[in-house]
């Protein structure tokens, strides 16, 4: 039996500005409108934005979101602006970058200037005016013919839909010097992102599809107990709230592994787990009914019989579909225990493997399977292979 350990370098440069290293939190103010916001920047291509960090600010930061994003695509050298303190323009630019991931091109730093008694918003640009323009031409259409794929699909099937077209199409790829890889065009373009550039990608995947989403930065702790910026979605299902984190859910090491869901549709509990800080903080997500696992039958509050038996049918209905990588989860560290003990130093799995490939169409070979233990998120993952493969 060989046992696979998949690990990942889960690390965040933050977006910087030159005024501020790290962008200050802010309580929530009473929400105006989507009506209202449309009105106030004009036109808008994403229909189906919410504007989250827009409704955050106060009025007269608001009025200084709106003229920054009317004139923001042209590449002005500078933007008038209703006066504001350092610390509340570097509000309205967070909220700018975390609202609205087509907007490539700022490059994460700004200036306040003050000339004759007015205010102004000095940006800088990774690029000119025209490669910005034809990069965000590609990337809306990109977005746009994925949506394709989704037409007639419940909102739970479109994000799930999104979150494995991303893990399939995108690789890890921390490149400090390339700015595109911190963008939804370096994973829907190029292939290659850091966690905010799948972050930012799903963002605007959710946004055309009309489902109800934000981004949420914060630190996280990984496998080598090292402690990490990062970024991730908080997305609404159903009209409840989860987080889910692509980038963690996109294995490493090995192009032929299905996608993982082991931080698909996680409750605050549940991903607190190793997401250690919150910025901002969640809503309270409590549901489970969007979970992955729960949703598709793979979720054990106990391990018995009965859940072998579901193993069993799982094993057989994954592998019937040409796919060979499946997990499961458990409620309790006691019930994953036994699993681990029973399948893997039991090895049980392989008769579990030898039911399955009774009651299914294909021939699994059982006589060898690789296995991933996530003993904080409570997952069993096994990668399995075909009989004369």
């Amino acid at each position: 039996m060989n046992e696979s350990r998949i690990l990942k370098n889960r690390l965040l440069p933050f977006l910087i500005c030159l005024l501020i290293i790290f962008f200050p939190g802010c309580s929530p103010h009473t929400e105006p409108s989507v009506e209202t916001m449309d009105m106030r920047l004009s036109t808008t291509e994403i229909k189906g934005r919410t504007y989250y960090y827009y409704h955050r600010l106060s009025e007269t930061e608001q009025d200084a979101y709106s003229r920054i994003f009317r004139q923001i695509k042209s590449h002005p050298e500078k933007i008038e602006i209703p006066p504001l303190e350092k610390e509340a323009l570097l509000k309205v630019f967070q909220a700018i970058s975390y609202d609205n991931p087509e907007l490539l091109c700022m490059d994460g730093s700004c200036q306040l200037v003050t000339q004759a008694g007015k205010s102004y918003f000095v940006p800088s640009y990774h690029c000119s005016v025209a490669e910005c323009a034809a990069m965000t031409e590609k990337l809306l259409e990109k977005a746009r013919q994925i949506q394709e794929s989704v037409q007639g699909k419940t909102s739970y099937e479109k994000e799930l839909f999104f979150h494995d077209y991303l893990v399939e199409h995108c690789v890890y790829h921390e490149d400090t010097g390339n700015w595109r890889s911190y963008t939804a065009a370096g994973a829907l373009l190029d292939g290659k992102a850091v966690c905010e550039g799948y972050s930012r990608a799903f963002q605007l995947l959710l946004d055309l599809a009309g489902i109800e989403n934000y981004l949420i930065t914060g630190s996280a702790r990984d496998q080598d107990a090292r402690v990490d910026g990062h970024m991730w979605n908080l997305v609404t299902i159903d009209g409840e709230k989860y987080h889910v984190d692509v980038t963690w859910d996109d294995p490493v090491g090995s192009e032929q592994l299905a996608p993982s869901h082991v931080y698909f549709n996680l409750t605050d509990q549940a991903i607190a787990v190793n997401h250690l800080t919150f910025d901002p903080e969640p809503p309270g997500c409590s549901a489970t009914k969007a979970n992955y696992f729960v949703k598709n039958g793979l979720f054990f509050p106990q391990y018995q019989e009965d859940t072998r038996t579901k193993i069993v049918e799982a094993i057989a209905q994954t592998v019937s579909r040409d796919i060979w990588n499946l997990e499961f989860c458990f409620a309790s560290q006691e019930e994953y225990e036994k699993a681990v003990t029973d399948l893997f130093s039991g090895e049980r799995i392989y008769r579990l493997l030898e039911r399955a490939n009774l009651s299914g169409k294909r021939q699994i070979q059982t006589n060898k399977v690789q296995y991933h233990c996530d003993d904080e998120m409570l997952i069993l993952n096994l990668t399995l292979e075909k009989k004369g493969g």
